[in-house]
């Protein structure tokens, strides 16, 4: 709301006073000029009406009539009407004199939750990932998980011995975060900015244009002095480019296979190597969130050459059971 317009009422029902008629006239007029001059503003009219049947004039404006108990005997004489119900309150009627008084006073105002909050998290220098490297290659993990029978036994001990180098090494710190903020804008991030930004203003330097990423993309396939290449070169090379794996995709063979008729040649299932969970664990994205067993999957990928082994030994004795 841009303000809020107050105004204070007396109809006295005498000779020398207005009559009902004049009365809402006048504050017709008043209100259209009000809501003329001050759109959307709050609107607080307060007053002794005396007996003026102001009805008409309240579904007019849409104004409503927030005293609801007697303020002269047993009638309501004193109103006060407002586009804003919802945020007043009267309190209980009090006084002495003829008119009771009537108070009112504003809602409490929402609290809003708090944007602040706090958050476990590692430290994730590289110093200290080097460290929990280095202790995986002194812990002897796979005598550890081949001595299990069990593959959820074997799964634990891998898991214990992972969380047991992360709880002494880089173990959960609290700190303050602002929820409404993404996770890498940290105190030390917002500092830089505003030194970046003084320098700039107390150099007079302007900021950069933005650059067009239709005019780098117009450039694609051109080197330096070359004319950039038009739509039909473009569309060409991006179809080329997705078709180019088709170019040694070999389909199979569409005649039966000689062993086809056989159940199964091989009564285990085909263990799996070392070599293919190096591989898995290699393009994991660091990114990610880790799963129920809290690894992070920066772990598993920096340090594939040293899990690929019991990772291998677990996930075989889960097909074997």
């Amino acid at each position: 709301m841009p303000c809020i317009v107050v105004a204070n009422v007396y109809h006295p029902q005498t000779e020398c006073g207005a009559s009902d008629a004049e009365m809402l006239s006048f504050l017709y007029d008043s209100m259209s000029h009000i809501e003329a001059r001050f759109p959307s503003c709050d609107i607080l009219i307060a007053g002794d009406f005396s007996r003026l049947d102001t009805r008409g004039f309240q579904n007019a404006f849409q104004l409503k009539q927030i005293v609801k108990f007697p303020t002269r005997g047993d009638r309501t004489l004193d109103h006060i009407l407002t586009n804003m119900k919802s945020f007043y309150k009267n309190r209980p009627a009090f006084g002495l004199s003829d008119h009771i008084t009537v108070e009112l006073y504003p809602l409490d105002r929402c609290e809003h939750p708090n944007a602040n909050g706090r958050v476990l998290s590692r430290d994730l220098r590289e110093t200290k990932k080097i460290a929990v490297s280095q202790y995986l290659r002194e812990v002897d993990i796979l005598p550890l998980v081949q001595n299990k029978d069990l593959c959820e036994e074997k799964t634990q001990v891998l898991e214990n011995v992972i969380i047991t180098g992360l709880d002494g090494i880089m173990p959960f710190k609290s700190k303050k975060v602002a929820s409404n903020e993404p996770p890498w804008v940290n105190v030390s991030l917002k500092t830089l900015i505003r030194l970046v930004e003084g320098s700039k203003k107390s150099c007079g330097f302007a900021s950069p244009a933005r650059a067009d990423p239709l005019v780098d993309f117009e450039l694609v396939g051109g080197g330096q002095g070359e004319p950039p290449k038009d739509s039909r070169f473009l569309a060409n090379l991006i179809n080329s480019s997705f078709l180019s794996p088709m170019n040694v995709f070999e389909p199979q063979s569409a005649r039966p296979s000689e062993h086809s008729n056989v159940a199964s040649a091989e009564p285990r299932p085909r263990p799996i190597t070392e070599y293919s969970v190096l591989l898995k664990l290699s393009i994991l994205d660091p990114s990610k969130a880790s799963g129920p067993d809290q690894i992070p999957s920066w772990l598993l990928k920096d340090n594939g050459d040293i899990l690929a082994v019991p990772v291998a030994d677990i996930l075989n004795s889960s097909f074997q059971e």
